[in-house]
């Protein structure tokens, strides 16, 4: 199913450590964005796990997931404050869009954000069982409602440049694979890879990082043909 390609990182708040890593973003250059929920802070690292960087005072409270647009913009699912951040790339607030409520456009606790290649926003709204669409602005576009044994506890979704949709089960330590048109296609699950899978991405090259939040390491697979 894919190639295990390496590991970085450990428990601590020096650079390129983490306390509760939760997500991760790849841009198109390769560079690799971690989002701590625990400090608040989003670290840059290379490819092969260097650090770069981090931004810090973000204002948000538990974030949970985050993903980089076509434009290098990053877009933070702010969970605790239910809104979605939109930062540029030199790390500068440029916006945010939601409110607390299950009306459309408004979000309860957003477990994660991907953005595909046509720049629409996926939202992944934990507590109201669904998947809302923005554009890149945070016009709402529509939405598709989650199964209810597709739900998981708190999901993180990536989509790949061809249209594959992950998804992690945290509490099942999987992550599910599928296709476009929602049919499953593959799964990594066991000890040798995950004890709790919960931030993923997958770059243009079809490796895809997890981050794997209670042993403080990024695993990384290649799922390329």
């Amino acid at each position: 199913m894919g190639r295990f390609l390496g590991t970085w990182g450990s428990e601590g708040r020096a650079e390129g450590q983490f306390l509760e890593p939760f997500d991760l973003a790849v841009d198109s250059s390769g560079v690799v964005y971690v989002l701590d929920s625990a400090t608040g802070w989003v670290q840059r690292f290379s490819p092969e796990g260097r650090f770069l960087g981090k931004v810090e005072d973000l204002g948000v409270y538990n974030p949970r997931g985050m993903t980089v647009g076509q434009d290098g913009s990053l877009y933070i699912a702010d969970t605790g404050s239910n809104r979605i951040l939109k930062l540029n790339p030199d790390g500068q607030v440029t916006g945010w869009f939601g409110t607390m409520g299950s009306g459309a456009g408004e979000m309860v606790q957003p477990a994660d954000v991907a953005v595909d290649q046509s720049g629409a926003v996926y939202v992944v709204d934990h507590h109201n069982r669904r998947i809302e669409v923005f554009d890149s602005d945070g016009g709402y576009l529509g939405e598709w409602t989650l199964p209810w044994s597709n739900t998981f506890d708190m999901p993180r979704i990536a989509i790949g440049a061809e249209g594959q949709v992950l998804l992690t089960d945290v509490s099942g330590g999987r992550v599910w694979m599928y296709t476009t048109a929602r049919e499953l296609i593959g799964q990594w699950q066991g000890r040798e890879y995950f004890t709790r899978p919960t931030g993923i991405a997958i770059d243009k090259e079809q490796c895809v990082y997890v981050i794997d939040i209670e042993d403080h390491r990024i695993h990384k697979f290649d799922v390329s043909p």
